[in-house]
């Protein structure tokens, strides 16, 4: 296939952009070379530098040498390889590119594929650009795109539909040109004609959608095999957003300032022929007159046969161009000149420009003087050199032809009377003809008389005509700019709904993304989601993922590879961390050496940070470095004093005890031989246990400044490895043993360290490898890590066992508590921080704690080591496995889902009502906000067995009692309503004074108005569900599978939509009766417009048939429950699914929004329990 070949033309301003001039001379080269062709650099850029030849010749040396070594593939395996598409055959390529006509697998349709072939990244650019401008484009002039990707060789490619080509423009016009008989060459003139204003309403919608195309000719406009035209090759045009400007030292690219409808352009400069002269002389006012120029560029080619700029060598084969009406030669005439060769002689490329740039253009007339001059009037004002002398746009050049070809007069040229009369007389040919007689006779007199009135009248006539043409010409202006506007307004419209369509996409798009997030515990990409999306959009599901996405801040990443413990000062100023570091010994193997740091959270620096020495150092075994103790092993424990002056230090296998003032960073003493330590006496004492023979061990107390042994005791008989843990004031020690050792006694003792005692032994499995012990601040509970997924608390006093938290999915292995309230912090390898609240429970055989989860902090792909509580509670600290320290708010905590103990029945207000069994007996309760304060709680009338619904304004309860359904006053127990004909399904109006109840004695809706039990309205037939919108003007009730809506306010019937579901089981109307939303057993929610019975939406979601539906106070969201334990939750918007929830394991028997629409509520149900769980969105502690 033969690629037409441009020469490139460099810049001014090229040299800042060389290297990338350079990449552009070498796909140029390349594109000649597979035609056969060995073009030098000088033939390639006739204007560039002798630097600049030399360099691109030894570069195309290059390429000569690499192609032999290596043969190029076929291209269709080696630029395009997928799953997804079937390639056929290469229909299209040039210097950058490849076309592929190929099969869709996956629809089964063919399309076309256009693949980067070359491997320079401004050539690959140039495709994603042209992807990228094309997809924006949906318009029938403009190619659709229909994906985009990169292939296997990473090679970008885009797939748009396949098009069967019939031919160019530039082929048409010379096919026209050549046709010989005169009427069939006239229509086909005014096809092409026809085909231009299709391609000027093309371009117009390309610049209402901020791009310029910059390159428009014959050979980029496609005219499809059944009429269809195309502008093709968007390539070298883009669209920028605002204020931002290309740098215009880009290869090939030019740059313009911000116009009044802000067009901006980038790419190359184009084809020299049909530039306009800005784009020529590198202009920076480059906008869409440029691409206006190109249209008449075209058109100037359309009528003459050949490019402007580019002298034929002698007359072309065209012939008049125009209607049939204008033509001056004979058909014989034409038969000649169409049998003349048409070969085109291109100029000089560099004289080329300085013509353009000139405005140096011959006429068409003086090509072809058969043209008319009308059309040559349009073709030369929209080639002007002057870009406000063109047409103001596209639209307009467009209207100016269609004017033309109706015979109608055009602002470009003002035409002489003998036209006027010639038209007039085109238009009444049946009087011209019927009084010719007359008139023959009536023009001589004429004739005489206009000569002699002529002359009198002349100047008079004059400006009649002119002041005739000029308002003419306003009022066609006016009539092209009321067209202009409402093609604006239509097109601005449609923007602004696509425009929102996508924004909700994206939102719902960003939302699932936040939630799965979530669920990996990624919640910095949720949280960056969450942020990124748009705040018009955000509703109940945004809040609620918000509030579980807790970011924490981390104070401090140490390069650990086994961190280990955790640990604060009494005050909460100073934080130190320890943990094992790989170090490579002098033989060359890695060991884990002991390492700590301490560092000062009110400055947030580092204090004091001991690391072991590198032993690939030139030392000998036998120097005195490698005698340190804390150079042999890992960290056993530390822990600091209560005003952070001094770390103790134990290393794991020596024994070694060193004290160390972090804030001079200076070792103050060291012991040996010591097992663990702590400080006591609000610091002043440090207490190290000493292991001896036999299992003996002994207490050595030091005054903790100076190293000085004031006292020893004797400690608890020690069989096999103990680790101690230490209670935060140093009152007690919990002494764990190893699980190895092969007897069976109790593993944990807890010791009074300040006298050596036993207090207590915990009841623990001695199969189980005790992780981690933490005492309470009042040092009355302790908890105990197991690497199981339960946490066991017990009572230190006693060692009985009087609690315990768990989880599901995971273990836990730190635990801590809070120094302020009975709050327990647990963390494991589920990658989750969880918060207990404990209460204590007086019982007849002792105390026992219940546990309640107060909420969850998650850490991404990171398993917590160690916790510690500070700044009275607020804080909490986490060490993980990453050697990060992370400082997490308390009340930031994500609150879980929480129980209510009963079931929700429908209130007329929306507010939730909660009917529950106390202690009291039956109670109703009232939520007016988001479960915050007291609810307002009333006794349930004892004479009814179970509530149908409830009316807060009236303060009356429905339900099932002896006498049928009865209606009681919640105030005084008192009956108001009752009747055994009336059943559900029944609810109350929003104002409480009337019921809507059905009558299953004369099968039919009744309305009856309270307290009086007056029949306001009966509407007949059987119906089994009942909606109401929220202002009670339409009520909507279901049989079977179709639904009737009828009006309130007149009682009469609206409509009736069969639904064509299987069996309705639920059905809501939205606040506004804008939605009907109906659900049946196949598990599907259709949504209707109640007006119109037109069917909106289905949502398909659930697995099992549909129980409950329920829109928000806005009709913003609407949720939906199931038979399969789910609730799911919906855009309205769009009708796409956001969140789903889970957690109530039950069949949902009932689902609703608080009137805030800050919680969700919903209640389960099976034969052997009732509840209700509440997902909220801000921070509950429900009562």
């Amino acid at each position: 296939m033969t690629v037409e070949f441009q020469p490139l033309l460099l810049p001014e301003n090229w040299q800042a952009n060389s290297e990338d001039w350079l990449d552009e001379v070498l796909s140029l080269w390349e594109l000649a070379a597979k035609q056969g062709k060995d073009l030098t650099p000088q033939e390639i850029c006739p204007n560039g530098s002798e630097e600049f030849f030399a360099e691109a010749a030894e570069a195309i040396r290059c390429l000569k040498k690499f192609d032999q070594h290596f043969e190029a593939e076929d291209a269709s395996q080696s630029l395009f390889q997928t799953e997804d598409f079937e390639v056929n055959e290469v229909i299209g390529e040039g210097g950058q590119a490849v076309v592929f006509l190929g099969k869709d697998l996956q629809l089964g349709r063919q399309v076309a594929i256009k693949v980067s072939k070359a491997q320079a990244s401004r050539s690959q650019q140039r495709l994603v650009q042209e992807a990228q401008i094309a997809s924006t484009l949906e318009h029938p002039g403009v190619i659709p795109v229909y994906e985009f990707g990169r292939n296997r060789q990473q090679h970008p490619f885009y797939v748009m539909r396949f098009v069967p080509r019939k031919d160019r423009l530039q082929d048409a016009i010379e096919a026209a040109h050549a046709i010989a008989d005169s009427a069939e060459r006239t229509l086909a003139f005014q096809r092409l004609l026809q085909d231009f204003v299709t391609v000027c309403r093309t371009i117009e919608y390309a610049h209402s959608k901020q791009v310029i195309h910059r390159d428009l000719k014959p050979s980029n406009i496609l005219l499809g095999e059944y009429g269809e035209v195309f502008v093709i090759d968007f390539g070298i045009a883009k669209a920028v957003s605002d204020g931002t400007t290309p740098s215009g030292n880009e290869p090939n690219s030019v740059t313009c300032p911000a116009e009044k409808n802000d067009l901006r352009t980038y790419g190359p400069v184009g084809t020299p022929a049909y530039m306009s002269p800005e784009q020529a002389g590198s202009s920076a006012n480059i906008g869409k007159a440029s691409d206006i120029y190109g249209l008449g560029a075209t058109l100037y080619h359309l009528i003459t046969g050949t490019p402007p700029f580019l002298e034929p060598t002698k007359q072309t084969a065209n012939t008049t161009l125009g209607m049939s009406a204008y033509q001056a030669e004979s058909d014989t005439r034409s038969q000649e000149m169409a049998t003349e060769s048409m070969d085109r002689i291109p100029a000089d490329p560099l004289r080329l420009l300085d013509r353009v740039k000139a405005g140096d253009l011959s006429k068409p007339r003086s090509l072809l003087p058969t043209i008319h001059r009308p059309l040559e009037a349009i073709c030369l004002k929209a080639m002007h050199i002057d870009p406000q002398q063109r047409y103001s746009s596209a639209e307009a050049l467009a209207i100016e032809i269609e004017r033309y070809l109706a015979d109608e007069p055009i602002t470009a040229w003002q035409e002489p009377p003998h036209e006027r009369v010639r038209r007039w007389m085109k238009r009444h040919r049946t009087l011209v003809t019927t009084g010719s007689v007359a008139m023959m006779v009536a023009l001589v007199a004429l004739s005489i008389a206009s000569i002699l009135l002529q002359v009198a009248n002349r100047e008079k006539e004059q400006a009649r005509q002119q002041a005739e043409f000029q308002r003419e010409v306003a009022e066609e202006q006016r009539e092209i700019a009321e067209v202009e506007r409402d093609r604006a307004r239509t097109a601005k419209a449609e923007e602004t709904r696509r425009a929102e369509e996508l924004q909700r996409l994206l939102y719902v798009t960003q939302i699932r993304s936040a939630a799965n997030a979530l669920n990996e515990a990624n919640t910095s990409q949720a949280r960056q989601l969450l942020d990124a999306s748009r705040e018009s959009s955000r509703g109940f599901e945004w809040k609620y993922l918000f509030r579980r996405s807790v970011l924490p801040t981390e104070m401090l990443n140490v390069d650990y590879q086994s961190p280990t413990q955790l640990s604060l000062s009494g005050d909460g100023r100073y934080l130190a961390i320890a943990g094992d570091r790989a170090i490579n010994d002098a033989l060359d193997l890695f060991q884990e050496k002991g390492t700590f740091t301490v560092y000062d959270l009110d400055t947030q620096k580092v204090l004091f940070e001991w690391t072991p020495k590198d032993e690939d150092q030139d030392l000998n075994f036998f120097d005195p470095a490698f005698n340190d103790p804390f150079y042999e092993s890992a960290i056993e424990s530390l822990t600091l004093s209560p005003d952070g002056s001094k770390a103790a230090v134990v290393n794991r296998s020596g024994g070694a005890l060193a004290v160390w003032n972090p804030k001079t960073r200076q070792q103050l003493w060291t012991a040996s031989s010591v097992e663990s330590a702590c400080f006591m006496d609000g610091g002043t004492t440090l207490l190290a246990i000493k292991p001896l023979s036999q299992g003996k061990t002994e207490l050595i107390y030091f005054q903790a400044e100076t190293g000085e042994q004031l006292r020893t005791q004797d400690g608890p008989q020690m069989i096999g490895r103990v680790r101690i843990d230490h209670s935060a004031d140093g009152a007690y020690s919990a002494w764990v043993r190893s699980p190895y050792v092969e007897d069976r006694s109790p593993r944990v003792t807890l010791i009074e360290n300040s006298t050596g005692k036993v207090q207590s032994v915990l009841a623990t499995d001695p199969r189980l490898f005790i992780r981690q012990v933490a005492f309470d601040p009042g040092n009355q509970w302790v908890a105990l890590s197991s690497e199981t997924n339960t946490a066991s608390i017990f009572q230190v006093e006693k060692g009985i066992s009087v609690g315990s938290v768990s989880i599901q999915g995971g273990t836990i292995g730190s635990v801590c508590f809070s120094p302020q309230d009975q709050t327990l912090a647990t963390a494991g390898n589920d990658r989750t921080i969880r918060l207990w609240k404990l209460t204590e429970k007086k019982q007849l055989l002792g105390s026992s704690l219940e546990s309640n989860l107060k909420g969850t902090f998650r850490v991404y792909d990171n398993e917590v080591r160690s916790l510690a509580f500070a700044n009275q509670g607020k804080e909490l600290f986490s060490f993980g496995e990453d050697a990060a320290v992370r400082r997490w708010m308390v009340e930031e905590v994500a609150p879980p889902p929480f129980e209510l103990p009963g079931k929700m029945i429908p209130s007329s207000d929306g507010s939730i009502c909660q009917f529950l069994l106390s202690q009291k007996g039956k109670e109703l309760k009232r939520w007016k906000k988001s479960f915050t304060g007291e609810p307002d709680s009333f006794p349930f009338p004892p004479q009814l067995s179970e509530p149908f619904a409830v009316d807060w304004q009236t303060k009356a309860v429905a339900g099932i009692g002896k006498n049928g359904l009865e209606v009681i006053s919640l105030e005084n127990q008192k009956p108001i309503f009752a009747s055994t004909d009336i059943t559900k399904p029944f609810c109350f109006m929003p104002d409480g004074r009337m019921i809507i109840a059905y009558d299953k004695k004369n099968p039919s809706i009744v309305g009856i108005e309270l307290p009086s039990g007056k029949l306001a309205f009966r509407f007949q037939g059987k119906y089994e569900h009942i909606a109401l919108d929220a202002k009670g003007t339409t009520l909507a009730a279901s049989h079977q599978n179709h639904v009737t809506l009828w009006d309130l306010a007149t009682f009469k019937e609206e409509i009736k939509i069969p639904t064509g579901q299987d069996s309705i089981r639920s059905l809501a109307l939205s606040p506004d009766s804008q939605w009907l939303a109906t659900g049946g057993k196949e598990a599907k929610i259709k949504i209707w417009n109640p007006r119109t019975a037109q069917n909106i939406a289905i949502l398909e979601r659930h697995r099992q048939p549909v129980t409950t539906l329920s829109f928000d106070s806005r009709g913003k969201r609407l949720l939906t429950g199931s038979e399969d334990k789910s609730v799911q939750l919906w855009d309205t918007g769009n009708w796409m699914h956001l969140l789903t929830f889970d957690d109530l394991e039950l069949p949902i028997q009932r689902v609703q929004f608080t009137p805030d629409s800050q919680a969700i509520v919903a209640t389960g149900a099976n034969t052997l329990q009732t509840k209700s769980l509440v997902w909220s969105s801000s921070s509950i502690d429900p009562k």
